[in-house]
């Protein structure tokens, strides 16, 4: 069989014969139907390439009766997909991104007809799975600070919005189900918040007399940054603090230092600069680290530096 035959024909691989698609009238002659050829040929071939890009050209655009969906619900109701098939159909989906007409239609229809996996109870064997599938897995957007835009939706969504008795009931019920292990990570969890809030409480908010030159420096320049090392801005990378971070959407923090500090915290500036780039670059920030003499010796430098990764 020659290449081409390959896009145009398909073997039946019980009497060897070429045709654009294995029928289900061809292989009633072999007291077969489709079931059974597909056990018995798992990995054949029922159309050809170009028979599968005809019939997929023809069905673009087209919408399905209410009538032939509902005989199609039926058919493929209780039917268990292959593991080959489901691999197939996740391996086709990874990194695909749907249009913003498509998000916008899927938006409608779950307002009109609500979401298809609302209501649906989970056994606890598919809970576990999910479970054990999100662990070790961070979050998307942790780390990131939630643009004040999109707080004022939640806040606008959420306002005046009753809670029903079954849900308080509910919520009721599941604090009193904690167990003693969770109450304990809950206690930590709150105890290591209220430090660091007594440690801010005593924090003047007020920056340095280094940090308050570059601040000078950054606004005579019109340099899109905004000094957040006074705790004030409540901009926190894991519990640390970056000084300044970029306000045009760019995803880039800058450090500015005193050698003999760093040194006596750290025993070294690499020894900072290692830790602090290493912790912001997990959630996607680059960091430009300046020192008081970069500052003061290469000022028209550093802003070149700055101005380059801000455009």
């Amino acid at each position: 069989m020659n290449e081409k035959d390959g896009d145009d024909f398909v073997t039946c691989l019980i009497c060897q014969k070429l045709m654009k698609r294995v029928t289900n009238s061809h292989l009633k002659r072999h007291s077969l139907d489709f079931t059974i050829y597909k056990a018995k040929f798992p990995l054949a071939q029922l159309s050809s390439l170009k028979s599968r890009k005809k019939y997929s050209l023809s069905m673009t655009g087209r919408k399905l009766s209410t009538e032939l969906r509902q005989k199609l619900s039926k058919i493929h109701k209780g039917k268990i997909i292959p593991s080959e098939v489901r691999l197939k159909i996740s391996q086709t989906q990874k990194g695909r991104k749907l249009s913003k007409e498509t998000i916008e239609k899927r938006k409608l229809f779950y307002k009109t007809y609500g979401h298809p996996s609302k209501g649906r109870i989970l056994s606890e064997e598919t809970k576990k799975k999910i479970s054990e599938a999100g662990k070790g897995r961070s979050p998307p957007n942790k780390g990131k600070p939630v643009p004040e835009e999109v707080k004022k939706k939640i806040r606008e969504k959420l306002k005046g919005r009753p809670l029903s008795f079954e849900t308080r009931q509910k919520m009721k019920a599941a604090r009193q189900n904690i167990s003693l292990e969770t109450r304990l990570k809950i206690s930590r969890a709150l105890k290591g918040k209220q430090k660091i809030r007594r440690n801010l409480e005593k924090k003047v908010a007020k920056p340095n007399k280094f940090e308050a030159r570059c601040i000078s420096l950054f606004e005579e320049n019109n340099i899109p940054l905004k000094f957040v090392g006074d705790y004030r801005a409540g901009f926190f990378i894991e519990g640390k603090i970056p000084d300044f971070v970029a306000t045009n959407n760019k995803k880039l923090l800058i450090e500015v230092f005193c050698d003999y500090y760093k040194i006596k915290q750290y025993g070294s500036v690499e020894n900072y600069k290692n830790k602090r780039e290493s912790l912001f670059s997990k959630y996607g920030w680059k960091t430009l680290f300046f020192s008081d003499n970069d500052i003061k010796l290469k000022t028209k430098e550093c802003l070149d530096i700055i101005k380059k990764e801000l455009n």
